[in-house]
């Protein structure tokens, strides 16, 4: 994987790695080709959101393993993904974006058995709605709304890496102005904070069923 070995080059040895892979683009975070019934090979969204970071985090357990000694009592490596408050619940409008998200965090929560047995700790973040370039960039109706500070999220990454208490395969959801770690069957969103999105979601709803009934809209 060439990217791969390019960003490793000047972090020999290296011991964590963190995917920020994410594709949240107006058109195709709001329904995408899904609902414009466009005929396409694949789909972007699951191609940089999950794709794509199933096959780094394998080449990042490679390269952890061909640099040390893997142990069950001391630890070998960090791998940080990118999930989404949107893989832990249903989303009719963004359902490509959900099913990448919710596709993370399975596959997060499927390495954990890597964390007792190599010492390799893979985990996520499961951020809310963050305000970000993409957003600043795509979708200027949003931004007046309270956003999670993208200071919680970097600090939401650091903690993943640095806190051992953080067990492999476990989630950490980022809402505004608080974190925790969301248990296997405890996937809905902590309550308020999730962020401006959900303010949204019931007009891009309201958009993809009038498009479905032939009527014309500005945009999913």
């Amino acid at each position: 994987m060439p990217v791969f070995s390019n960003v490793l080059s000047p972090l020999n040895p290296c011991s964590h790695t963190i995917r920020v892979i994410g594709e949240v683009a107006e058109r195709i975070a709001l329904g995408g080709h899904f609902w414009a019934d466009e005929d396409v090979d694949t789909y972007p969204t699951i191609d940089i959101n999950l794709t794509a970071l199933i096959k780094s985090t394998r080449h990042a357990i490679s390269t952890f393993l061909s640099q040390s000694k893997p142990t069950d009592s001391s630890p070998t490596g960090v791998i940080v993904n990118t999930a989404s408050v949107a893989g832990f619940i249903p989303v009719f409008g963004a359902p490509i974006y959900a099913a990448s998200k919710w596709g993370v965090v399975g596959f997060t929560r499927s390495m954990d058995y890597l964390h007792p047995t190599l010492g390799i700790r893979v985990c996520a973040i499961a951020p809310g709605s963050f305000l970000s370039p993409i957003w600043n960039e795509k979708v200027h109706w949003m931004n007046d709304a309270d956003w999670v500070s993208l200071g919680d999220v970097v600090d939401a990454y650091m903690r993943c890496i640095e806190d051992e208490t953080i067990k492999g395969g476990e989630v950490l959801e980022v809402l505004i102005g608080r974190s925790r770690i969301v248990e296997l069957g405890g996937e809905v969103p902590g309550g308020d904070g999730v962020g401006p999105v959900d303010v949204e979601l019931q007009a891009a709803w309201d958009r993809v069923i009038k498009h479905l009934k032939g009527e014309k809209v500005d945009r999913f």
